[in-house]
């Protein structure tokens, strides 16, 4: 149509363009039009996800067992795996609906406060640690201001030293437990893991609710085991689990994106049932796939860890995932991770437990932002929910230089000036209570 203008090209591979436009951008009466050419939809959950054509295959060339991986290496291209591709796609749908808007219409920030730009979200695998390696990490952690959750080993046969006293008391000191879940235990004597995991899933949640008295939030598997394409995410989703961290950037993906994300998006299955439960990518880590590296350079690693933070506080705005195994800590990543926790809170990313950063998800993800008018230059609305850190934060697509003051329940509140994917924004903090559900009355005023 006339004045239309091609936002996005659709390309037949990372380097080969075609003639067809992606995204086209034009006007239409007394508004405007966006087109998508493709379905944004189903490519962010195939990028997130991988290909559910490749169930029980073994695309990472890896062999045993079947990981979440499989799903993804041999079908994402590995050209654009430095970048969050999904999340990119998402950007793109943010700005096309600001772009179509009548006014300017608020949604929430990813995070708490206007002055968090990302999160280090931290968490260990258990893989038989002794007690004092438990202690070597935590005071760690502790040490840098932060907490982590620990997945504990579960099995019949493969024990913890996690007792009940001791996870008791490591609460206390505000870190968080869950389950290591094993389908390779001895008991099931080499039986197929994709054939026991959703028995040994079940099993190990009774067992750890009996034992430690709680639901985990949050879930890594031994070998990050999985089975299906969603079989794993709709258990857990029906045993109250929120958050599952099984995909990881191995391999030649190390600190990149190989689900094209580092945002915490709900499971969808392959006809399009949208799933309850989180699913979290995880690009750092310490396992004995990457000894060398941590053995070798561990500074080095670290700064290209730091370099992947950066792009995240100033270009992004997405969580890293970081998981470092107490035995792994206190024998040979020390010294990577303690430099990776350091350039995090130079850059001021919080140092959160993987069962935080579910909190917050979920808490984030119930708020609702109702009553949004427009009375002239004065914007009125609701903000309802709760959340742990006891605020949330509301984004206005309009520059703060344009703003000229801001209430919450009347009361006037700091405006942050923030250029959110090339659009120019405020961040307008709302308190809220931290476990009751609050309403709050918002007015922001333009000049």
């Amino acid at each position: 149509p006339d004045g239309a203008v091609t936002a996005a090209s659709l390309y037949a591979d990372s380097r080969t363009p075609t003639s067809f436009p992606a995204v086209v951008d034009f006007p239409y009466g007394r508004g405007r039009v966006v087109v998508f050419s493709y379905d944004l939809a189903h490519a962010v959950s195939l990028i997130r996800q991988g290909d559910p054509g490749r169930v029980g295959g073994h695309g990472s060339g890896a062999g045993e067992p079947y990981r979440m991986q499989d799903l993804v290496i041999g079908y994402a291209d590995p050209d654009c795996w430095h970048l969050p591709q999904a999340d990119i796609h998402a950007m793109l749908l943010g700005n096309a609906l600001n772009e179509v808007a009548p006014a300017p219409h608020p949604r929430l920030w990813y995070y708490p406060t206007p002055d968090i730009r990302s999160v280090l979200v931290l968490d260990s695998d258990d893989d038989w640690s002794a007690l004092e390696h438990f202690e070597a990490l935590l005071d760690a952690v502790e040490a840098h201001g932060g907490h982590i959750t620990i997945y504990l080993m579960s099995g019949t046969t493969r024990g913890t030293v996690a007792t009940p006293e001791r996870v008791a008391a490591w609460r206390e000191r505000g870190h968080s437990f869950g389950i290591h879940h094993d389908a390779f235990d001895p008991a099931y004597d080499g039986e197929d893991q994709e054939e026991v995991l959703e028995d040994v899933v079940r099993r190990d949640v009774a067992d750890f609710l009996e034992r430690y008295g709680t639901i985990p939030a949050t879930n890594r598997n031994h070998c990050a085991v999985w089975k299906g394409y969603v079989d794993l995410p709709r258990l857990y989703a029906e045993l109250g689990i929120d958050m599952d961290l099984n995909a990881m950037s191995v391999g030649p993906s190390w600190l990149s994106y190989l689900t094209g994300s580092a945002r915490p998006m709900r499971f969808v299955d392959s006809d399009g049932t949208v799933i309850d439960c989180f699913q979290q990518a995880t690009q750092a880590f310490d396992d004995l796939s990457i000894k060398g590296l941590l053995t070798a350079d561990p500074l080095g690693q670290a700064a290209l860890t730091r370099q992947v933070m950066e792009d995240k506080v100033t270009r992004y705005f997405s969580p890293l995932s970081m998981l470092s195994h107490p035995v792994s800590f206190a024998t040979y990543s020390s010294t990577y991770m303690h430099r990776c926790w350091e350039s995090a809170r130079e850059l001021g990313m919080p140092l959160w437990s993987a069962a935080e950063w579910a909190a917050f998800t979920r808490a984030r993800d119930g708020a609702e932002i109702s009553g949004v008018r427009w009375d002239g230059p004065r914007l009125r609305c609701r903000v309802r929910g709760s959340t742990p850190q006891g605020q949330l934060t509301l984004l206005l697509p309009v520059p703060a230089c344009d703003v000229r003051e801001a209430r919450v329940d009347e009361a006037p509140t700091e405006v942050t000036s923030l250029e959110v994917f090339g659009w120019p924004s405020s961040l307008v903090p709302v308190p809220l209570a931290a476990e009751q559900s609050t309403t709050r009355e918002v007015q922001v005023v333009l000049r």
